[in-house]
């Protein structure tokens, strides 16, 4: 049961690190991208 718990959240997050990868290279093919220019 636990298992199962522990396998749908790391699919969770998985997506969640995809869409935000995602969303990142958007911004960076728009040319901004806030995290590089606090960096």
């Amino acid at each position: 049961m636990l298992n199962q718990g522990l396998r749908g959240l790391s699919k969770t997050l998985t997506i969640f690190e995809r869409s935000r990868r995602v969303a990142r290279s958007a911004r960076l093919a728009r040319g901004f991208d806030p995290v590089t220019i606090v960096q």
